[in-house]
């Protein structure tokens, strides 16, 4: 298995039935990890680039610590333990808006089973009005095959929003989420089912492989809402295992933060 050097995705344009790129991204590497993640979105009328540029610091070839900024205006700060994510803050520049994110895993492997986040936020313009605030706590249950990769996984949990000095009131997830994923831990399908509403089938995944690497992946809504996506993979040189590498092929599929897993690779 192989590291990407870069992602395409591209969007349906169901009035001509063509793909349309809309997003563009590059990585550059240093002993195996990114240093830098050049993105380009493409809109109708403009495109808009993002960099994100990171240091770590290792041990014995596993990263202790990790600094990050984007476009000089969100921070982020990453601790390992054993090379795992454990805890993660990010901060706006003006550090108005900062975010916790802290990992538990039960299994001694890779894959974290519980993950508690914290969001604050305070509005110095805005000097009437009161903080904002978030915590929730996501629960998941790992399903593995053999190979040590993931066939399943079930998320719920809890959660609370208060404003001020709001007494926090902390509600269960309306929905329980599951991903499958198929003999090589690359996704295949996301479901939901919900305490109120109708559940839905979520998305499907339809990947193509060659030479053993993913090259192009895509998603398609299986409620018909008209949700369509491609990926295209392009790799560098650089091995990896097949748990990292399922990882973060997911980790593109649905996005560094979802309601399904966070796929963390780096």
């Amino acid at each position: 298995m192989k590291l990407i050097k870069s992602v395409t995705k591209y969007n349906i344009d169901f009035s001509s039935g063509e793909w349309v790129r809309s997003c563009f991204t590059d990585y550059e590497y240093k002993n195996d990890y990114p240093v830098s993640i050049k993105q380009t979105f493409y809109y109708e009328d403009e495109t808009v680039e993002n960099k994100t540029e990171l240091e770590y610091v290792f041990d014995n070839n596993k990263p202790v610590s990790m600094k990050g900024k984007r476009n000089n205006e969100l921070e982020m700060s990453v601790e390992y333990n054993d090379g795992k994510r454990y805890k993660v803050e990010t901060f706006n520049k003006d550090r108005t808006s900062h975010n916790v994110d802290m990992y538990q895993y039960a299994n001694d492997d890779e894959y974290f089973t519980l993950v508690f986040h914290s969001l604050h936020s305070t509005f110095p313009e805005l000097p009437d009005e009161p903080a904002e605030s978030m915590e929730e706590a996501d629960e998941v249950t790992i399903y593995k095959s053999d190979k040590g990769l993931l066939t399943k996984t079930v998320n719920r949990g809890i959660y609370s929003n208060w404003i001020g000095d709001e007494d926090r009131i902390w509600y269960r997830f309306n929905g329980t989420y599951t991903a499958e994923y198929d003999e090589e831990g690359i996704l295949k399908k996301c479901s939901a089912v919900y305490r109120a509403g109708p559940s839905g089938s979520g998305v499907t995944f339809e990947t193509r492989r060659k030479d053993g690497l993913v090259y192009e992946v895509v998603m398609i809504d299986a409620n018909d809402n008209g949700l369509e996506e491609k990926y295209v993979f392009e790799y560098t040189d650089i091995e990896t295992d097949a748990s990292r590498y399922s990882r973060m092929i997911n980790c593109h599929l649905l996005g560094e933060g979802n309601t399904y897993y966070i796929y963390n690779w780096y």
